[in-house]
């Protein structure tokens, strides 16, 4: 390149420069066929207020975005969130607020004129459960090549799958969770690298064609319990090695855990909740990326906890809950340094999901000894459970080497003696439940220190001595307080009182005495 062409390319670049950025302004055509769209959705929170004629610049209404140089549009954004229609309530369980979210999701029909958008890339209606409520997913959708994202999650969407979906060869994420279908195929384009047909998606089996979407990172078929009829865990999917999340769990599968499994050497989340019984496979210690591995409402009944789980180092998640493991905890775990959840634990009782009246489920695990004492490395575990096990001796006094730990339960087994000092140390922990054990002796003193409780039982042992005052005084933060069953004796400290956020006291069953104040609780 001569000097004269380099001195005219900086000319161009620097005259580039100094133009005023463009503001978007919409194609007339585009705000035509908005406004036609409206027309045919249900807006009882008037979300779509600016989709008028008196805005005309419709890449500035809600939920629109336009290309910054072509204007034309590019996104539509009207999705609904569920989740802002639940509520905690004193009861401790969380409602759906169905009046809410009828106010403030979109209802109606997705209008055909959507396909006049030539440019649309990205179309997300997800979370309208009465949008064209009982009807099938429009075909004139299969015509809009130029998708690469359409999500239409939990919206009223049922029926077959239209095979026009399959025309869509740009398309990269698909998500029809909770569409009620048959999966058959042709069904996805091959460059999907998110696939989401979860929540009561599918009947019948998996079709082996999805083996062939190698592009495929996130693949969730989880609660359709329809889903396998009761076969195994099709061994094809250990095959789609680009995987990086795979969730099966709720489904229909049944049987063994495949090998094969053990082969996505990309997978960082692994979710196999109630899909297998027998062994867990080996191969699944090959997993090098793994972070999250969930195995709990599997039937493992008289296998030990495999040690290969305890050289998994990246795992920061692992469930192992309600599958029937026996013997001792691998003091190996305690090398899981990355390790953040930890669930050992049996039926807390909680209920299992609606879905599962003929379910029968594992009532607990079978883990005996103690708690090894070579638990002696600072960790990283916010979620520690180790519920309805044999569990037995002392609790150890290790705490001060899990300082980030939020919520810890030892309920239902066997300790003995009181809690350890080292508890004190934990100063973000919120709920502490150890009822149905057979500690002894005061009130733990170590407990003064945990000042950000919110839940805490000690009810069903054999703690004895008078409530101190420093309850009431230190842990304020505290809703839910249960000293039941216990040998806790003298008056009801006044300072009990001071609980003002106080939703559940029970003190029964103890040898308590005395007038008992009225307490003011929120």
């Amino acid at each position: 390149m001569n000097s004269s062409s380099i001195y005219i390319l900086v000319f161009v670049q620097l005259w580039l420069l100094s133009l005023p950025c463009r503001e978007s302004v919409c194609i007339p055509s585009e705000r035509e066929t908005l406004l036609k769209f409206k027309n045919n959705l249900i807006d009882p929170s008037n979300r779509l207020w600016s989709w008028n004629h008196n805005h005309t610049n419709c890449c500035h209404w809600y939920g629109v975005l336009c290309h910054n140089v072509t204007s034309h549009l590019l996104q539509l954004h009207l999705n609904s969130s569920l989740s802002d229609a639940f509520y905690y309530d004193y009861d401790g369980y969380y409602h759906f607020d169905e009046e809410a979210y009828r106010r403030w999701s979109f209802g109606g029909e997705i209008s055909p004129c959507l396909a006049d958008l030539k440019h649309l890339n990205y179309l997300d209606l997800s979370g309208n459960v009465f949008l064209r409520e009982g009807m099938s997913i429009p075909s004139f959708l299969g015509t809009m090549t130029s998708l690469t994202h359409l999500d239409l999650s939990l919206t009223g969407l049922m029926g077959k799958i239209p095979s026009q979906i399959g025309n869509l060869s740009n398309l990269v994420y698909l998500d029809l969770g909770g569409y009620s279908t048959d999966l058959k195929p042709p069904l996805f384009a091959e460059n999907l690298v998110y696939l989401d047909l979860s929540s009561e998606v599918a009947n019948g089996t998996v079709p082996s064609q999805i083996g062939n979407l190698s592009k495929l990172r996130y693949l969730d078929l989880s609660f359709n319990r329809f889903l396998g009829e009761g076969m195994a865990i099709p061994s094809f999917l250990g095959t789609m090695t680009s995987l990086t999340h795979l969730d099966l769990s709720f489904t229909g599968f049944r049987g063994k855990i495949p090998p094969q499994i053990g082969n996505l050497s990309n997978l960082v989340y692994l979710d196999l909740r109630y899909v297998a019984n027998g062994t867990v496979p080996s191969q699944i210690g090959n997993l090098s990326k793994l972070r999250y591995l969930d195995l709990s409402y599997n039937d493992f009944e008289g296998m030990a906890i495999p040690s290969f789980l305890c050289a998994m180092t990246s795992l920061t998640h692992l469930d192992l809950s309600l599958t029937e493991f026996y013997g001792k905890i691998p003091p190996q775990i305690g090398n899981l340094s990355n390790l953040v959840y930890l669930d050992l634990g049996g039926y807390s009782g909680f209920e299992p999901p609606l879905f599962a009246e003929n379910v029968e489920w594992v009532s607990s695990n079978q883990l005996e000894g103690n708690i090894p004492t070579s638990w002696d490395k600072p960790m990283l575990l916010e979620f520690l459970n180790l519920a309805s096990n044999n569990l037995s001796g002392e609790i150890p006094d290790c705490w001060m080497n899990w300082t980030s730990l939020v919520d810890v339960n030892l309920q239902s087994n066997h300790f003995v003696g009181n809690l350890p000092q080292s508890m004190g140390s934990l100063a973000d922990l919120q709920s502490l439940q150890i009822r149905n054990n057979t500690l002894s002796g005061i009130f733990p003193t170590s407990l003064k220190k945990n000042n950000q409780l919110i839940s805490l039982d000690l009810g069903e042992n054999n703690l004895s001595g008078t409530i101190p005052t420093w309850v009431g005084e230190n842990l304020l933060n505290v809703k839910i307080l249960r000293l039941r069953s216990n040998s806790f004796a003298g008056h009801i400290p006044n300072e009990i009182c001071q609980m003002s956020h106080l939703q559940v006291l029970d003190l029964a069953q103890n040898n308590l005495s005395g007038n008992i104040r009225a307490v003011s609780v929120t």
